[in-house]
C-alpha cells in the first residue's frame, strides 16, 4: 500500500488562493456596477469570468470528493477550454473518466472498476495534452486499458459460470432421468426399455423355433390342416410380439438413446467451459498481478509530480 503524503494533496491548498490581483498581489474588491473586481492597490480590473475560471480546479475537486463525476467532468473540460495546457484539469478529467476521488483508489483491487471508466472523458483528457505531459497520460491511458480489459475477463468468468452451473445442473437431472427410465405402461410397465426390447426379440425367437419343431414333423406326418392352424397360430402370436415392440417399446428405446447422446454433448460443453475458464483466470490473475504493479508504481509517480508541480 502507498501511503500519500500531506504534500501530495496540497493541490487543495494550491487551488485555494483568495481573489488576489495578479499583478501586484493586493486585494480585490468588487465593482457591482460595472460588475468587475478591482484591486485596491494598483486599480487592475478582472471580470467575474476570470474568477470562474480560477476556481475550476477546486469546484472539480469538490466534486470529485464527494462522487459528483459528471459534475467534476464539466468543471474540468471548462478549465481545458481556456487553458488547455493545465495539467490539473486534464489529470482531474482523468479521475473524473474512471470515478476515482484521488489516484489512491487506483490500488484498490475491484475487477469491476474497468467497467465504469468513460472512454470518452479519457480521449477528452489525452487529446492535445502537451508533450511534456504525455508520457505521464500514456501510463495512465494503459492502466485504464488493462482495467478495462481486467473488467471483460471478470464479466466472462461470471458468465461462463453461470452457463457451467446451469449446464452441470440440466446434466444431473438427465442423468437421474436415464437412470430412472422405465417403460409406464402396457404388461412391460417397470421395465428397462432396452432389457425389454431384447427380451421380446429373444422370446420372438424362441417361439419361431419352437414353431419349426412342431410344424416341420406335423408337415411330413400329420394332416395339413392341424399344420396350418399350429403354423398360423406361432405365426401370429411372434407378430404380434414384434408390433408391439417396435410401435410400443421400441421408441422407448430411442428416447432413451437420444438422452444418452445429449448427456455426452452436455459433458463435452461443460468440458469446454471448464477449459475456458480456466484459461481466462490465469488471464486475469497474470493481468490483475500486472496491474497492481503498475498502479502502485504510476501513484508514486503522481505523487512525486505534484509535488514537482505544486512547487513550481
Amino acid at each position: 500500500m502507498i501511503y500519500v503524503s500531506e504534500d501530495y494533496l496540497g493541490v487543495q491548498s494550491f487551488n485555494n488562493r483568495k481573489h488576489q490581483c495578479s499583478s501586484c498581489g493586493g486585494n480585490l474588491i468588487v465593482d457591482n456596477d460595472k460588475q468587475i473586481y478591482r484591486c485596491v492597490s494598483c486599480g487592475s480590473t478582472y471580470d467575474y469570468e476570470y474568477f470562474r475560471e480560477e476556481l475550476m480546479h477546486e469546484m472539480g475537486e469538490t466534486y470529485l470528493s464527494n462522487g459528483e463525476y459528471m459534475a467534476a467532468a464539466d468543471a474540468y473540460k471548462f478549465k481545458l477550454k481556456k487553458v488547455p495546457d493545465d495539467f490539473l484539469a486534464r489529470r482531474g478529467l482523468m479521475l473524473a473518466a474512471a470515478r476515482l476521488k484521488d489516484m489512491n483508489d487506483l490500488i484498490i483491487e475491484d475487477y469491476n472498476k474497468g467497467a465504469r471508466i468513460n472512454l470518452m472523458l479519457v480521449c477528452d483528457a489525452v487529446e492535445g495534452a502537451p508533450e511534456k505531459d504525455k508520457g505521464y497520460f500514456e501510463d495512465l491511458v494503459k492502466i485504464y486499458s488493462d482495467m478495462k480489459n481486467l473488467s471483460k475477463l471478470s464479466a466472462e468468468i461470471k458468465s461462463l459460470d453461470k452457463d457451467s452451473k446451469r449446464i452441470g445442473d440440466e446434466l444431473r437431472f438427465t442423468k437421474e432421468s436415464c437412470q430412472n427410465f422405465k417403460i409406464e405402461t402396457g404388461y412391460l410397465a417397470g421395465k428397462a426399455p432396452m432389457e425389454a426390447f431384447v427380451s421380446a426379440w429373444v422370446l420372438d425367437f424362441f417361439l419361431f423355433a419352437a414353431m419349426l419343431s412342431l410344424v416341420v414333423p406335423l408337415a411330413v406326418n400329420g394332416p395339413m390342416i392341424t399344420t396350418l392352424f399350429v403354423g398360423l397360430s406361432f405365426a401370429l402370436v411372434i407378430g404380434l410380439i414384434a408390433i408391439v415392440n417396435m410401435t410400443a417399446v421400441y421408441p422407448e428405446v430411442k428416447e432413451l438413446k437420444e438422452l444418452k447422446a445429449y448427456i455426452k454433448e452436455l459433458e463435452i460443453e461443460s468440458g469446454a467451459i471448464y477449459e475456458k475458464i480456466g484459461k481466462l483466470k490465469k488471464e486475469a490473475d497474470k493481468l490483475s498481478e500486472d496491474l497492481s504493479l503498475s498502479t502502485k508504481n504510476f501513484v508514486e509517480k503522481d505523487r512525486l509530480k505534484m509535488k514537482d508541480y505544486i512547487k513550481g
